[in-house]
């Protein structure tokens, strides 16, 4: 929103660019009124519009150095495709990582597509070989949306995906196309960050980063199999994330560790800490903190100099919040303390959630799960439960209660 939109960040043309994290509207057209996209046949598909807008631009600034920066909807929530794309993607056989969505296989169709249509127009005004292409993800796979009675991806050996802080939320694929710099069908597996996205354009553009505030570092040297100078690379994600379970927490990547530091995690409100050997253990399925504290205290150090340069948001102690009581834990939307050998909830936003670490029966009888609860709200109560080393809700593992908001205590079960 205004004043944060790209017009305001020195973009002189602008297509979309507003505040909108899903399509605006849905897939097709038409699209909600603000969302400042030109308009279209009904049922058009908004990344189609996106690239007909980009090739339009290409084709007008195509003989002078210009700069396209195009975010695509696909494969973004909601997870929803053209029908004749599911259709062709509905009897194939289940991918070996577990991928079986029709649905979210389309969406990468299409996006396959419209990338196609883009790279033919740069080839079709004679300047591929001079024109850098950046093909970059914002974040790991969805691993909390339903469609087609399944998770619409996996980031298999990855742990988890999209909201989260390891790996399958934050390891993510980049292609560079740069003619006559990288080598075609070349691999390299330096340490690369989205903050070196713009050093790297400077780099290209004969441009030097001196006068710039600049975070990252360039890839030219990734791209041509060089070492760098990289120390290390950190992820800052404070946000509780229902959906993903995630806590908030900063990562930090030195060569083959990864601690994660976990904001007031104990019990006693102090930091908790994960370390991963991810040469050894990509998966993040090892927890090395207890194995070697001289490490996690050396990287701790890093992050603590990394949140204090960047003057990073950090969560800051809420004194009416109550953390955990007999194995229950709130989400940061919900008031707990107990009253009178009760407890008492009081709601703080719109998705209020406690959370308990006790186990349910292995035995094959099913579990039952009884509540007595008083109520002056308003709204149903969601049970979600989560499988053996899974650590999401989805909303097959869930069951809604029809809940009484009279003030007088009832048993649900």
């Amino acid at each position: 929103r205004d004043p944060y939109i790209p017009e305001n960040q020195g973009f002189d043309i602008v297509v979309w660019g507003r505040q909108h994290p899903n399509p605006p509207g849905g897939y097709f057209a038409p699209f909600s009124a603000d969302s400042n996209l030109p308009s279209a046949e009904i049922g058009k598909h908004i990344d189609d519009v996106l690239v007909d807008e980009a090739i339009s631009f290409i084709k007008a600034n195509g003989t002078q150095p210009f700069l396209l920066n195009l975010w695509f909807f696909g494969v973004h929530a909601p997870i929803t495709a053209k029908e004749s794309l599911i259709e062709r993607f509905r009897d194939k056989p289940p991918g070996s990582n577990g991928q079986s969505s029709p649905t979210m296989a389309a969406m990468i169709a299409s996006l396959d597509s419209s990338i196609g249509r883009l790279l033919e127009s740069v080839e079709a005004q004679g300047i591929s070989e001079e024109t850098v292409v950046i093909f970059y993800s914002d974040n790991g796979g969805n691993m909390y949306n339903f469609v087609d009675n399944t998770l619409p991806t996996s980031n298999r050996p990855l742990r988890q995906g999209k909201g989260s802080i390891y790996e399958g939320g934050t390891r993510v694929p980049c292609i560079v196309r740069w003619h006559g710099l990288a080598k075609p069908g070349s691999v390299s597996k330096a340490l690369i960050n989205s903050t070196d996205i713009f050093p790297t354009i400077l780099e290209a553009a004969g441009i030097s980063s001196e006068r710039y505030q600049v975070d990252g570092m360039s890839m030219v040297k990734a791209m041509t199999n060089e070492s760098g100078s990289r120390e290390a690379i950190f992820c800052h994600f404070p946000h509780t994330i229902v959906a993903t379970a995630n806590r908030p927490a900063t990562s930090v990547r030195t060569n083959h560790w990864k601690l994660i530091r976990f904001f007031n995690d104990n019990t006693d409100g102090s930091h908790r800490y994960e370390l991963y050997n991810l040469t050894k253990d990509p998966s993040e399925v090892f927890d090395l903190a207890s194995n070697y504290p001289e490490i996690v205290e050396q990287l701790d150090d890093m992050i603590e100099n990394f949140l204090t340069s960047t003057n990073a948001l950090v969560p800051i102690s809420n004194p009416e919040y109550f953390a955990r009581d007999n194995g229950w834990e709130g989400n940061n939307q919900v008031i707990m303390r107990r009253i009178q050998g009760k407890l008492e909830l009081r709601s703080n936003g719109d998705s209020p959630m406690i959370i308990s670490n006790h186990s349910l029966a292995t035995a094959k009888e099913p579990n039952e799960l009884k509540i007595e609860m008083t109520s002056n709200s308003q709204g149903n109560t969601r049970v979600f439960w989560t499988d053996h080393g899974s650590d999401a809700f989805t909303e097959e593992n869930s069951l809604e209660i029809m809940t009484r908001h009279n003030g007088i205590s009832q048993v649900y079960s």
